[in-house]
């Protein structure tokens, strides 16, 4: 499986140390040596019923936020080899 972009999703939960600001999912830094763009989401305190499908979610928003991202710079129409992954996992 081929990726134009390589793409590292963080999840931002909050903790005894650091709370959560916002929700949000959001690009982050980018390498371009590595094609590896960073993508940065929220997970709420209480999760709903299903957390697991919660997660999946955010990770299907970080993939859409990675093609805006792709398509702003001119890198690429998509990214499909990320919608095979995401279709692997459900």
């Amino acid at each position: 499986m081929h990726s134009d972009l390589n793409v590292n999703v963080v999840f931002h939960v909050p903790g005894e140390v650091l709370g959560v600001e916002g929700d949000y999912v959001r690009t982050g830094s980018y390498d371009s040596r590595a094609r590896l763009l960073l993508v940065q989401a929220t997970v709420p305190e209480a999760l709903s019923d299903d957390p697991d499908r919660y997660v999946f979610c955010r990770l299907a928003e970080a993939v859409s936020k990675a093609e805006e991202w792709v398509r702003s710079r001119g890198v690429a129409d998509s990214l499909p080899g990320l919608h095979i992954i995401l279709d692997r996992l459900r």
